[in-house]
Formats: structure tokens, C-alpha cells, sequence
């Protein structure tokens, strides 16, 4: 998995994207938003060195997943890599039974 970051100015929200190879099942997506929020709960009580404070549902358009996230005093690095670790697994897991189960491509970490 490809793994891009825009710099940015150093704000409380954080923009991020996966792109899928092929539009995947909503079963999968489903999956992935369960991940995204289950970082941000753990990052909202405080696992990152600070509180992560308001996750945007993550939302499909086309190939696409978005979400943004406010920061807060949450530790950026920690909460990024974190993040990144559990995509990886999340793109190589057997552990989820899902029909057609297809790959993440790539990370957008800040505004494509």
C-alpha cells in the first residue's frame, strides 16, 4: 500500500483518503469505517498522548473513502502511525470473511 502525505499547515483537522483498487462491496466498507472508528475511540481517550476530539464519518465516492478527523492534543506522529499500522493490516487481514474482499491502494494523509 502506497502512502502519501501533503504537507500542511499544523491545524487540529487532519484530511485523510484510501483509495481501493475496485469500488469494494459495502460489506467491506463497512469494515473499514468500524477500523476508523475504532482508532478514533481509542484516540479519543487518550491512547495517542492526547484526546482526538471529532471524527467526519468516513464517506464513499466512487474508489474513494474520506474522513477527517480533529486532531486535538493528541501526539500527530503516534495517531498517524497507528493509523497507518492498522490500514496495512486491515488491506492484508484474512481475519474478515468478505466476498470479493479487494485492496486498499493507497493512504492520502492531508488534502490530495
Amino acid at each position: 500500500m502506497k502512502v502519501s502525505i501533503t504537507e500542511s499547515e499544523m491545524g487540529c483537522d487532519q484530511c485523510f483518503s484510501v483509495t481501493w483498487c475496485t469500488e469494494p462491496p459495502n460489506d467491506e466498507v463497512d469494515e473499514f469505517k468500524k477500523l476508523i472508528n475504532g482508532w478514533f475511540l481509542v484516540g479519543m481517550h487518550g491512547l495517542f498522548g492526547g484526546h482526538l476530539h471529532y471524527l467526519d464519518d468516513p464517506k464513499m465516492d466512487g474508489m474513494v473513502t474520506r474522513w477527517s478527523v480533529d486532531m486535538g492534543s493528541a501526539d500527530y506522529d503516534e495517531a498517524v502511525e497507528a493509523l497507518k499500522t492498522i490500514i496495512e493490516d486491515f488491506n492484508t487481514s484474512d481475519a474478515v470473511d468478505v466476498p470479493g474482499w479487494v485492496e486498499i491502494e493507497s493512504l492520502q494523509i492531508g488534502e490530495e
